[in-house]
C-alpha cells in the first residue's frame, strides 16, 4: 500500500515529545532539540501479533549538509552510524536513545556545523524546519489534514487551496534497494520479494538490517521528511525488531 494521505485510525500525527521520548523533562527536551515527532503508528495494524506496541516516525533536524552522523564517528556504536540511528522501545512505548547524544553534531560546540558561517546557515535551516513543522502541526490540529504550509501566518491561505500531503509514502512494503542500501554499514539481510509497479508485479530484492544479537528488523513504513516540515529526507525508513524492541531509522536522499 503506497501514499497514505487519509487519516487512518492507527495514526496519531504530530505526537507530543513527552509521548514519544522516555526520561525526565530534561531528557525529553534534549531529544526534541534534535528530532521532530511526525507520526505515531499503532503496530497492531501492521501485524496483530504486535498488538499493544506503538512506534513513532521521526525526522532529524540534522543534517544541514551530508548525512546525519557523518562527522561524529567518536560517538558511533552498533546502532549509531553514518545515516543510521536507533532506539529501544520502552514498555510504555517511548523511545530510549541507543547511545550518546553527541552523535548529533549540534551537541558539539567545536564541530564544523556549530562554528563559522556554517553555524549561521544551520541555525537558519533549523529555524525554518521548526517554524514549518509548527505550522503544519497547527493546521492539522485545526483542519485534520496534512498540507503544505510553512508559516503560521499562511495557514488560512493554505486552507483556501490545500495541497494535501501523504502521511506515509510506503506502508507494509518490502525494503527494496535505494541509495540507503549503498550507504549502509550495518549488516543487511537480503531476501527476494515481489513489488507492484504500475499494477504489474515484479521480482526484486529486499534488504533488512540485523541487530547486534542477530535478529532481523522489519520495515514498518517510509515517509518523506519534507511532508511534515520545509526540509527533510526524500524517504525516512522506520525499521522495527520486536524481540529486542528496537527501532532503527535510515534515510534516502536523491
Amino acid at each position: 500500500m503506497y501514499e497514505i494521505s487519509s487519516l487512518e485510525p492507527f495514526f496519531t500525527p504530530f505526537p507530543e515529545p513527552s509521548d514519544v521520548f522516555a526520561g525526565n523533562d530534561a531528557d525529553i527536551a534534549r531529544a526534541a532539540e534534535h528530532l521532530l515527532p511526525l507520526l505515531t503508528i499503532d503496530l497492531e495494524a501492521y501485524d496483530p501479533e504486535f498488538a499493544g506496541l506503538k512506534v513513532h516516525m521521526l525526522s532529524p533536524i540534522e543534517p544541514y549538509e551530508g548525512l546525519v552522523g557523518e562527522n561524529t564517528e567518536d560517538y558511533h556504536n552498533y546502532y549509531l552510524r553514518e545515516n543510521w540511528f536507533g532506539f529501544r522501545l520502552t514498555e510504555d512505548n517511548k523511545y530510549e536513545f541507543l547511545g550518546d547524544w553527541r552523535y548529533f553534531e549540534a551537541e558539539n560546540p567545536e564541530s564544523a556545523l556549530m562554528t563559522g558561517t556554517m553555524r549561521d546557515d544551520f541555525i537558519k535551516h533549523r529555524d525554518e524546519l521548526r517554524e514549518s513543522y509548527a505550522a503544519r502541526k497547527q493546521y492539522f490540529e485545526k483542519y485534520n489534514q496534512l498540507v503544505w504550509v510553512d508559516t503560521i501566518e499562511g495557514i488560512e491561505k493554505a486552507h483556501a487551496e490545500p495541497n494535501v500531503l501523504e502521511y506515509l509514502e510506503s506502508w507494509k512494503e518490502p525494503a527494496v534497494e535505494d541509495n540507503w542500501v549503498g550507504l549502509a554499514t550495518i549488516p543487511l539481510k537480503e531476501e527476494p520479494c515481489v513489488v507492484t509497479v504500475e499494477e504489474e508485479e515484479m521480482e526484486d530484492t529486499a534488504y533488512y538490517p540485523i541487530s547486534e544479537a542477530g535478529n532481523q528488523f522489519y520495515l514498518i513504513a517510509e515517509t518523506a521528511g519534507y511532508n511534515y516540515a520545509a526540509h527533510g529526507a526524500d524517504s525516512i525508513l522506520l525499521f522495527f525488531e520486536p524481540k529486542e524492541r528496537l527501532v532503527l531509522f535510515t534515510f534516502d536522499w536523491s
